[in-house]
């Protein structure tokens, strides 16, 4: 449990506030087993890895996990109705036993869960006092949930439509003048969340879930643009810092900026190509963040750094995969391959598998178009179908001579 709270917390918390991880957490792990046990199996793996990158769980932590396993159904199974925070936080904590082993599909059951959990909890509209028996406000495990549920929808998993095709958890963002960086990261995340589900409606194609009607996009871009145009203003009065929370905002904010501008006319297969400075002002913003974080876990280069918040890796994959300026994709593909993190489903080492196999195809095809690749040979990672938790196959969707979208299987070891 020490080694939870003093250092696995505060890499679960990244670059902001380690509070809910490194205090909150082991508060209620002092009156819930189930809490209790599953912190203390992440640790023990966490420190058996740490010894050795690719070790499996040792007995002790499978231990633990069980009988976190075991906890929760007691509780659940009891007359009593059992703490809404409980059974999410519960699930949070699984996920993270199986992210750290790349266990993509038993950690996304845990994600699922929780969230239909906090879904009823949100829409019974209790909140956390001692009169419902929680530990902690429904806002703090939101913004845990709202991470995760992005991060399942714009990494596509096949398999998990259902779970993640719902709205965004809160409709009505109410952005204030924040006056920290921990603020600015709080509102951005809801608005992301939002966002999320709006891109991933982009496509009819690849949509997780039923696609709402064309007003009701237009009308949610046009919501989303002011949700972010005010989160702008009170970004630019923090002003300027050379921080990693800073770089990494702006890094993810300027994405959203392209996805926004690519989506008013998202059938030009070239339209990506607009937005060659933007893409050049994310990667800065990226590689500034990487710089000013530790990039592997204190005493082992070989683990995985491991982080709740959806991070720099998606923005690095979108980069990589969208942009085809051969210098700025290959430095996004580097930055994915050496930055050895992992932030939640999303792990970079495995993301720069699926790149650096689009890059080969698509460059192939660069030689006779005399260095760029055509709208015939362009491919758009669709979907990553976790097969196996080691192995995917990963849908890329081209176009033919007529200019007609097709799909095609790539397997891929993600190893």
């Amino acid at each position: 449990m020490q080694h939870f709270v003093t250092d696995l917390g505060k890499e679960l918390a990244g670059c902001f506030s380690d509070k809910l991880w490194c205090d909150t957490l082991p508060r209620v792990a002092q009156h819930e087993p189930a809490i209790w046990h599953g912190m203390v199996a992440v640790a023990s793996l966490d420190l058996e890895m740490r010894k050795r990158s690719e070790a499996p769980p040792t007995d002790v932590a499978i231990m633990h996990y069980s009988r976190a396993l075991q906890a929760l159904q007691v509780r659940l199974e009891d007359h009593r109705s059992p703490p809404k925070d409980v059974v999410s936080l519960a699930c949070v904590v699984f996920a993270m036993f199986e992210f750290k082993q790349d266990h993509h599909q038993s950690a996304l059951r845990h994600i699922s869960g929780g969230l239909k959990i906090l879904t009823e909890w949100l829409r019974g509209g209790l909140r956390g006092n001692s009169s419902s028996g929680t530990y902690l406000d429904r806002a703090k495990l939101q913004g845990v949930f709202l991470c995760l549920d992005a991060q399942a929808i714009h990494f596509g998993v096949k398999d998990f439509r259902e779970f993640f095709s719902g709205p965004a958890l809160d409709d009505h963002v109410k952005l204030t003048d924040f006056s920290s960086f921990e603020d600015a990261h709080m509102f951005f995340n809801q608005i992301f969340h939002r966002a999320s589900h709006w891109i991933n409606w982009l496509d009819p194609v690849t949509a997780l879930g039923t696609r709402p009607s064309d007003e009701w996009m237009a009308s949610e871009k046009e919501t989303l643009k002011t949700q972010l145009a005010a989160w702008d203003t009170a970004f630019d009065r923090l002003g300027a810092t050379v921080t990693a929370p800073y770089h990494l905002l702006l890094a993810t904010r300027k994405i959203i900026e392209i996805v926004f501008a690519w989506s008013d006319d998202p059938s030009d297969p070239l339209g990506w190509d607009k937005y060659l400075p933007e893409f050049k002002e994310a990667l800065f913003h990226a590689e500034a963040f990487l710089s000013l974080t530790v990039e592997s876990p204190k005493g082992d280069p070989g683990r995985p750094t491991l982080t709740v918040a959806m991070d720099i890796v998606m923005p690095l994959f979108l980069i990589a995969t969208r942009c085809r300026d051969t210098v700025v994709r290959h430095k996004a593909l580097k930055l994915l391959q050496t930055c050895n993190r992992t932030e939640g489903i999303w792990n970079a080492a495995q993301c720069a598998i699926v790149v650096e196999q689009i890059i080969k195809m698509e460059e192939a095809a660069a030689l006779e178009h005399d260095g760029h690749v055509p709208a015939e040979a362009r491919m758009i990672c669709a979907d990553v179908d976790c097969v196996a938790d080691k192995a995917a196959i990963v849908e890329i969707r081209v176009r033919d001579e007529k200019d007609e979208l097709h799909t095609m299987g790539l397997p891929l070891l993600l190893v």
